[in-house]
């Protein structure tokens, strides 16, 4: 009786949690929106022309957050990660860093993503670099991830 009690209430609350295909969210300073306000549940993609799920993640106050999930065309997944949100602790020049640890197949893969709404951040990359990898230190994340720097604008 308790068993069943406990997966209904889980399965009630897993049911309830917000769903946002993620072309009705808006992108404002590199944070996902919606309704105006900063989304928190689940984003999802589907592939061009159909109902297919091709992605999810969760979004906590705007920012990605926890588990990502990408699926091949027949449901299967192809590759999975976590965003972890690094803590700056003030004083830097980035709004956030957020580490990304995915895997797909065998191949473990890291990134790091450094966010700032200031152009003149990015043009100094070994500052950035050593900024990192101090906060990487700091938090015991293993350095051994390859710098490639993409700039995005949103």
């Amino acid at each position: 009786m308790r068993l069943s009690l406990f997966l209904f209430i889980l399965l009630l609350f897993i049911s309830c949690s917000p769903r946002l295909n993620i072309k009705e969210a808006e992108r404002v300073n590199n944070m996902f929106y919606y309704k105006g306000k900063p989304y928190s549940g689940e984003v999802f993609d589907l592939f061009n022309n159909s109902n297919t799920i091709s992605y999810t993640a969760k979004v906590i106050k705007g920012i990605p957050s926890g588990r990502w999930i990408a699926y091949g065309y027949n449901g299967e997944v192809v590759s999975e990660g976590r965003f972890i949100t690094l803590d700056t602790e003030g004083g830097n020049d980035f709004s956030r860093i957020t580490l990304e640890r995915s895997k797909e197949n065998e191949i473990e893969i890291n990134k790091v993503f450094v966010v700032t709404d200031d152009p003149d951040t990015i043009k100094n990359k070994p500052k950035i670099i050593e900024k990192v990898n101090l906060l990487l230190d700091k938090q015991n994340i293993s350095k051994d991830i390859v710098v490639e720097f993409v700039e995005y604008e949103f």
